[in-house]
């Protein structure tokens, strides 16, 4: 009786720290996700940069 017991807490402590590495890893697929985006962000802005640099440089060479 008492081994069923201490196995039966054993598993409700695994299946409460399953829930915990579930949620952590949520988290890390959401800061992943927020990442990535940023690097989108900042790949367009520097990718807009150069265009505009581009065209300003073109404008100057028609003058």
């Amino acid at each position: 009786q008492t081994g069923i017991m201490d196995l039966m807490g054993k598993i409700g402590e695994l299946e409460g720290l399953f829930e915990e590495v579930e949620d952590a890893l949520i988290n890390l697929e959401d800061v992943i996700e927020i990442q990535e985006l940023q690097e989108r962000q900042l790949d367009h802005r520097f990718q807009l940069a150069m265009y505009k640099e581009k065209k300003l440089a073109d404008f100057e060479d028609m003058k």
